[in-house]
């Protein structure tokens, strides 16, 4: 399945089709998570100007004369948006494959029921803490956890395609294990990220709540081992390790120079934002194109127009972490407000994180020669 995604993606990236979707319905939220970059209060004004039902409608029309297949309906909170649930339905049998994203605090037993008969593809839920102290700490609801808890076990019981996402911070890095040990007894992998992106599209490029570039790196490779065991944790870190000695480019295409990204924002997905704007991805504040009055398709055009004339850093050449590097064009433009420029804290992730890999294989190597010497 994953060879097959992987193959129509690149296809469609190829041909400039706009297959992926993300719909960003509200930037409200009902948390107050202190590392979000969308759900900012001080930043938002005090009436948003959401856009109606009609133009999501509208829009979906569109996107499927398009060619767009798969469509992300999010937030802030997605159920904050007030015409939430006759918006999926119509796009549910407009035939799109849905995927949803919500912090499941808000999943009661009638919305529960609601799910199970819609049938999304994938309802995404964010896991930010093991215990209600951790949300209040980081997320400022008491009762967050056991809302999650009571929302998972809710649509599992429904028999309903649950994917986990987390979000590692200084406040949570101490239920790590706990994390992974929660998702690991429902059978689901944590999907989670040490790397945070500041709110880039609302001009702020700080992180007011994120590890040292160590600390993160240190994170990310304990969940993995957590989850996938010492010797598939083993196996990833050699992974790595070849692909540094093989050399080429990480998340960029080129030689001595980073001259084009690989991510697909603008390529074959796309975003748009509440206000109406068409984004590469909901964290790439940095292009923005209005859908109205033209409509997606011309938008589609400068969009991907913007993408390919995206001025990317010309000073990786040269770096032995650029093998490994994900540094994508939002990372770039959240940390400094410009594409072509690097970053210390994204830099600095990459070769702690790369730096830990290697360590490790280096201390299991040196483990395996004691014991048979």
């Amino acid at each position: 399945m994953n060879s097959m995604i992987q193959s129509l993606n690149k296809k469609t990236a190829h041909a400039g089709l706009p297959l992926n979707g993300t719909l960003e319905l509200t930037p409200r939220c009902n948390l107050r998570c202190k590392m979000c970059y969308i759900h900012r209060p001080d930043c938002l004004p005090g009436e948003l100007s959401l856009r109606p039902l009609s133009f999501w409608l509208e829009l979906a029309e569109q996107l499927r004369q398009a060619g767009t297949l798969v469509l992300v309906v999010t937030g802030g909170e997605t159920f904050l948006y007030p015409q939430a649930e006759p918006l999926l339905e119509r796009l549910r049998a407009m035939g799109f494959v849905i995927s949803l994203n919500t912090n499941g605090t808000l999943l009661d037993k009638r919305r529960l029921d609601w799910l199970g008969e819609l049938r999304p593809a994938k309802v995404n839920l964010s896991l930010y803490g093991a215990s209600n102290e951790t949300y209040a700490r980081l997320c400022g609801c008491e009762e967050g956890f056991d809302r999650l808890r009571a929302a998972i076990d809710g649509l599992l019981a429904r028999g309903l395609n649950v994917y986990l996402n987390g979000t590692l911070t200084p406040e949570n890095a101490a239920d790590i294990p706990a994390m992974a040990s929660f998702a690991r007894e429902r059978g689901l992998i944590l999907h989670s990220t040490a790397f945070l992106f500041p709110a880039g599209r609302y001009g702020l490029h700080n992180c007011p709540s994120r590890l040292s570039p160590e600390a993160a790196a240190k994170a990310t490779l304990e969940l993995e081992r957590l989850q996938l065991g010492e010797e598939a944790f083993l196996a990833k870190c050699r992974a790595y390790a070849e692909r540094l000695q093989t050399g080429g480019r990480g998340g960029f295409q080129g030689t001595e120079e980073c001259g084009r990204s690989n991510c697909l924002g603008g390529r074959n997905s796309f975003a748009v934002s509440w206000d109406g704007q068409l984004m590469p991805c909901v964290s790439n504040g940095g292009i923005r194109i209005p859908l109205e009055p033209s409509g997606f398709r011309e938008a589609w055009v400068r969009l991907r127009a913007a993408v390919e004339a995206l001025p990317l850093p010309t000073d990786c050449g040269g770096c032995p972490w650029a093998p490994v590097c994900n540094v994508c064009p939002a990372g770039l433009y959240n940390e400094t407000g410009a594409f072509d420029r690097l970053a210390d804290y994204p830099c600095a992730y990459v070769r702690a994180a790369a730096e830990a890999r290697l360590a490790c294989l280096k201390k299991h190597e040196e483990k395996e020669t004691s014991h048979g010497s």
